[in-house]
């Protein structure tokens, strides 16, 4: 009996393994968001403090004050919830359940920078608009150079979504090789 399930363990098809290219290009690329994530949420504490300080010194004007907390607060939301909502791959996932999970943690990614310009770049270039024009003073060249600031930000946001998309292919087309191996 050992013999057969040595003989059968021995024989049966194993999928083909996770090229070592692509599982470095994943740790990377986990590395780098999670500082992302981490650097951005530190961003959001500190504006959120800052600009709940300036409305609670000069509550003469507290609306574009308290308007960027709660963006900044909405931005942290949504960081958080994508990271929430898909998870990274466990290591004691089967290889094909660890794929299909990275692919959709990949996917996720790449939709949260396709889209960064609506809620990320608008929304914060908004406040910071409203934040300016609440005292009454507009400024044209301050508002300019923040337009062009969000437009930059939204063309970069748009550019790492497609580097992105080059390794969340790589590994859809490894799970559809997995899938018919």
């Amino acid at each position: 009996m050992n013999d057969n399930l040595q003989t059968l363990w021995q024989t049966a098809d194993a999928p083909p393994p996770v090229p070592e290219s692509l599982r470095d290009r994943a740790a990377r690329l986990d590395r780098t968001l999670r500082w992302r994530d981490v650097r951005e949420l530190a961003a959001v504490a500190v504006v959120a403090l800052i600009f709940s300080v300036r409305a609670a010194v000069a509550p003469e004007l507290p609306w574009g004050a308290l308007g960027l907390v709660g963006l900044s607060l909405w931005i942290g939301g949504v960081i958080l919830s994508v990271r929430l909502r898909f998870p990274r791959a466990s290591p004691w996932m089967p290889l094909r359940d660890s794929l299909r999970a990275e692919h959709r943690w990949l996917s996720a990614q790449t939709a949260l920078l396709r889209w960064a310009w609506l809620w990320y770049v608008l929304p914060i270039t908004a406040g910071v608009v409203a934040f300016d024009l609440s005292d009454g003073h507009g400024r044209p060249v301050y508002l300019t150079v923040v337009g062009l600031l969000g437009a930059a930000l939204s063309w970069a946001n748009w550019k790492a979504a497609d580097d992105l998309m080059t390794t969340r292919d790589a590994f859809a087309a490894h799970l559809h090789d997995l899938d018919h191996a």
